[in-house]
């Protein structure tokens, strides 16, 4: 590589610049800030930038509801950050796919109170930082090196604006001038620009996204900067587009019309589609898919590109359900047909064929239907070579019901007796009933299972006689009997329980913030005003856009991890 990192490391005073302004502006990042001193003075301030805000108010801040949530700064995810060096740098490399994954809570990934930045992944993003840089395109900067300075100072503000989401305080600028200064002294005009993108790449202010706002009478509310990037890392995971930026200049994004049509405008954009595809992925387990390797003498005709077309139907259901303003939670259960293309038609058996390509809406059999009979989640929830009871059952209690199940106390054996393979489910099972130190959990698992016994570990349906009666034990209001999956899945579809849990999971998505957050009370609100009275996915994106969360905060600052 020519050598912006042989060049830098020559350069060691535009290094060591760098590295101060990184280190110094994430030390204020991670040492748990105040409210005033990210509101004030060096702080975050009306604009939403460093080191230029108005000193914040003395005046004690009012009492605010709960359901408001706290004020944070976020890390980007490693998907948004693969997705804003795209768009920022028009470029299609995947600087994400090198760094570790993001941990995961409740089933997702972009948990705020987890984005943690340790030392391996830090130093990855130097390197990938330092891999830009040498590369930038100088004849994307705007103006010419003749301009010098006055040239620095212009990209300084027109680059900076995009990379970090706001404009620069004028404090800001001065600061990337300076590392352009000196990195220009070593190097001339190219190298000092270069150092600017090094820096800008490292700061906390790319890394990380703010949701403080400003001081108001009531509480804080959101700048219209920070509520863009809320808008576009909820629908398109990443960097706010030019339209989201002119609405965050004139400064209307805090206007309910505006940001309901801004909102409306994100989702029926195709970029929605990865958003879309992430919750039901991350919701029902279907991420896992690849991690749940068949015995290819068992299921010789489960291939991967079957494997591959099944996460694809999942996809294009979810998809479509969500974009339908008529669609409900329930219609995602009890749907009578699902987007196959032809081999997976004909690994499910099904008698109508779909169009010679692609993913083709059509009818299913009477036992398959909605989510839980897709083939992704039931061969998910499954072993190389059998179906498991206890894992379909688990899926349905944790992410349908939002019941957590603990895990097994340590140094239980919990080996099954060996049994004929070929003996039902029901029967091989049993031994978690008669065991005291398995039935607890296991009595809440089991019986929703059981269920599922007329699908084999690849989604197919078995023919024929086979007990497929379930219950649900032990939820808050849905304890039931029924026959089979679609039987289960009409009465998920009634559940105010379900429809809840449903809700939550939204809110763990796209708030990526923890139950214990102030914002529960709001995940009550929600599901009272949407799903409650059948309303579609639709409905409740809008009413979580309509929240008071997107556009105000409580006086309470949860720092970054």
């Amino acid at each position: 590589m020519s050598s912006m990192r042989s060049t830098l490391g020559a350069l060691s005073p535009a290094r060591a610049l760098v590295v101060a302004l990184f280190a110094s502006t994430a030390a204020a990042f991670a040492c748990g800030p105040s409210a005033d001193s990210l509101t004030g003075g060096r702080g975050f301030g009306p604009a939403g930038a460093v080191d230029g805000g108005d000193d914040a108010s003395t005046t004690s801040p009012p009492v605010i509801p709960a359901s408001l949530g706290s004020r944070r700064i976020r890390r980007l995810t490693r998907e948004e950050y693969a997705n804003t060096l795209k768009d920022l740098l028009g470029s299609q490399t995947d600087y994400g796919a090198t760094l570790p994954a993001d941990q995961v809570v409740n089933g997702f990934d972009g948990n705020s109170d987890v984005l943690e930045v340790g030392s391996l992944l830090a130093d990855q993003y130097r390197q990938n930082a330092e891999t830009i840089a040498d590369a930038f395109n100088m004849g994307s900067i705007g103006c010419s090196a003749s301009q010098g300075e006055a040239c620095a100072r212009s990209f300084v503000q027109s680059f900076g604006q995009r990379a970090l989401r706001r404009p620069l305080a004028p404090a800001e600028v001065d600061r990337y001038v300076t590392l352009y200064q000196t990195g220009a002294a070593n190097g001339g005009f190219d190298v000092g620009i270069r150092t600017i993108v090094l820096g800008m790449l490292q700061s906390p202010s790319f890394l990380y996204r703010t949701e403080l706002g400003v001081h108001t009478s009531d509480g804080f509310a959101l700048t219209p900067w920070e509520i863009a990037s809320e808008l576009s890392y909820l629908f398109w995971h990443t960097m706010p587009d030019a339209e989201l930026v002119s609405h965050a200049s004139s400064g209307d994004l805090n206007q309910p019309a505006v940001l309901a049509a801004q909102a409306a405008r994100l989702l029926a954009s195709p970029r929605a589609n990865a958003m879309l595809d992430a919750f039901v992925d991350e919701w029902l387990e279907v991420d896992r898919i690849a991690q749940s390797p068949k015995d290819a003498m068992t299921y010789p005709s489960f291939t991967p590109g079957v494997m591959s077309d099944m996460v694809g139907e999942t996809h294009a259901f979810f998809e479509s359900v969500a974009r339908d303003p008529q669609s409900t939670f329930a219609t995602l259960l009890t749907a009578d047909y699902s987007y196959v293309t032809p081999s997976l038609a004909q690994f499910y058996s099904l008698s109508a064929p779909p169009q010679p390509q692609g993913f083709t809406k059509t009818n299913v059999a009477p036992d398959r239907g909605g989510l839980l009979t897709l083939g992704s989640i039931l061969t998910t929830e499954a072993t190389p070579t059998a179906a498991n009871p206890v894992r379909r059952g688990k899926l349905v209690r944790a992410r349908m019901l939002c019941q957590d199940v603990p895990p097994p106390p340590p140094g239980l054996n919990a080996k099954i007796p060996p049994l004929d393979p070929k003996a039902p489910n029901r029967q091989k099972f049993a031994a978690h009933e008669s065991n005291p130190s398995c039935s607890g959990c296991h009595q809440l698992l089991d019986p929703i299972g059981f269920g599922f016994e007329r699908f084999d570990a690849v989604g197919r349906l078995l023919q024929g006689t086979i007990d497929s009666t379930g219950a649900i034990k032990g939820s808050l209001s849905s304890d039931t009997t029924f026959d089979g999956v679609r039987d289960l899945e009409q009465k998920l579809a009634a559940s105010s329980d379900a429809r809840t849990c449903f809700v939550r999971q939204w809110v763990r998505f796209a708030l990526g913030v923890s139950d214990t957050d102030s914002s529960a009370a709001e995940i009550t609100r929600l599901a009272s005003a949407t799903n409650a009275s059948g309303s579609s996915v639709q409905a409740l994106l809008r009413a979580m856009i309509a929240a008071p969360y997107m556009s105000k905060r409580s006086d309470e600052v949860i720092p970054p991890p």
